[in-house]
C-alpha cells in the first residue's frame, strides 16, 4: 500500500509538472489524452443529437414562411425564395437522418465511445457548415448578407469540441467553399469584396475562439484529472495512518499485558510511583509491605522507604 501511495504522489508531480508548462493535449500524460478525446467525443455527440432535433424543429415554421413567400409571388420574382425553400427541407431531412445515425448504440458513458461514434460526431460540423454555406449563398440572391455562415461558425467554435487539425480543416475549408459560392452569384462587386474580407476576418475569429475554449477545456480535464490523483492520495495516506495507529495501539495494548502478566507472576517487588504516589503495584509489593491496595496508593511513597525521608 506504501508502494502505491508513494507511485501516485510521483504521478500527480509528473502531471502538476505538465499543468505548470501551458498545460495542453500534447503535453498530457497518453492515458489523460485519450480520455479527455472520449470525453470530447462523448460530449460532441450529445450535443450534436441536441442540435439536430432543435435545427429539424426551426424548420417547420420556416417552410410555413416559405409557402407564404410563393403566395405573395416572391418564389417566381425572386428565385432566391425557392431555393430556401428546398434547402429548409433538405435541412429537415438531412438533420432528421443524422439524429438516427447518432442514435445507433447511443453511448451511456465517454468509455462506451467507439470509432462509430467519432466519425458520426466528426460528420455533424461539417454538415452543418455546409448547411450554412448554402444558405448563405441562396442569401446573396435575396438580401446579400451572410449572418447564418457567421452564426453557424461561432456556433461550431462555442458548441463543440473539436481538434487542432480538424478545426483548422473545418474553417479553411469553409471559408473556401463559401467564398466560391458567393463569388458565383454576388455579381455586385463592392458587396462581394465586402462579404469575402468580412467572412474571411470573422472566420479567423471563430477559429482563434474555438482553440482558446478547447484548451481551457484540456486543462479543466487535466486539473479535474489532478484532483482526483491527489484525494486518491490522500485517501491512501489517511489509510496508511490509520493502519500504522491501530498497530501501535495493539502493539501497546500487547507491551502493557506482557508486562502486567510478568509483574503479577514475579516474586520480585515491582512498583511504580509518581512523586509522593504509588500508582502501581504488584503482589509481590504488595505483600512484602504488607498493606492492601488502596492503602498504599493513600499513603506517602516515601514513608515506605523511610520515615524521615517522607517527613
Amino acid at each position: 500500500m506504501a508502494a502505491k501511495a508513494f507511485e501516485g504522489r510521483g504521478m500527480v508531480k509528473d502531471i502538476m509538472l505538465r499543468k505548470s508548462s501551458r498545460l495542453d493535449l500534447d503535453r498530457l500524460a497518453g492515458e489523460y489524452a485519450e480520455e479527455f478525446l472520449r470525453n470530447a467525443a462523448f460530449v460532441n455527440l450529445s450535443r450534436a443529437r441536441m442540435f439536430s432535433v432543435i435545427l429539424v424543429i426551426l424548420q417547420i415554421p420556416l417552410i410555413y414562411i416559405d409557402i407564404q413567400n410563393r403566395q405573395r409571388g416572391l418564389w417566381t420574382s425572386v428565385p432566391g425564395y425557392f431555393y430556401l425553400f428546398i434547402m429548409h427541407i433538405a435541412i429537415g431531412v438531412a438533420f432528421s437522418l443524422f439524429y438516427i445515425l447518432a442514435s445507433i448504440g447511443k453511448p451511456g458513458s465517454p468509455s462506451d465511445i467507439t470509432s462509430w461514434h467519432k466519425a458520426v460526431g466528426s460528420m455533424f460540423p461539417v454538415l452543418g457548415m455546409l448547411v450554412a454555406i448554402a444558405i448563405s449563398i441562396v442569401g446573396q440572391m435575396i438580401h446579400g448578407q451572410i449572418t447564418v455562415y457567421v452564426i453557424a461558425a461561432f456556433w461550431v467554435t462555442v458548441g463543440l469540441y473539436i481538434g487542432n487539425t480538424g478545426a483548422l480543416a473545418l474553417y479553411i475549408g469553409s471559408y473556401l467553399f463559401f467564398a466560391l459560392g458567393i463569388h458565383q452569384v454576388q455579381h455586385d462587386p463592392r458587396l462581394l469584396m465586402a462579404n469575402m474580407i468580412n467572412s474571411g476576418v470573422l472566420t479567423v475569429l471563430a477559429f482563434l475562439l474555438s482553440r482558446v475554449l478547447y484548451r481551457a477545456e484540456a486543462r479543466e480535464f487535466a486539473g479535474n484529472k489532478i484532483l482526483e490523483k491527489r484525494k486518491e492520495i490522500l485517501q491512501v495516506e489517511k489509510s496508511l495512518l490509520e493502519e500504522a495507529a491501530s498497530k501501535a495501539v495493539a502493539s501497546l495494548r500487547e507491551s502493557e499485558a506482557r508486562f502486567r502478566t510478568l509483574a503479577e507472576t514475579s516474586s520480585a517487588a515491582i512498583f511504580i510511583h509518581q512523586g509522593n504516589s504509588l500508582i502501581y503495584l504488584n503482589a509481590a509489593a504488595r505483600t512484602i509491605a504488607g498493606y492492601t491496595k488502596e492503602e498504599l496508593q493513600r499513603i506517602n511513597f516515601w514513608n515506605i522507604i523511610h520515615p524521615k525521608i517522607g517527613s
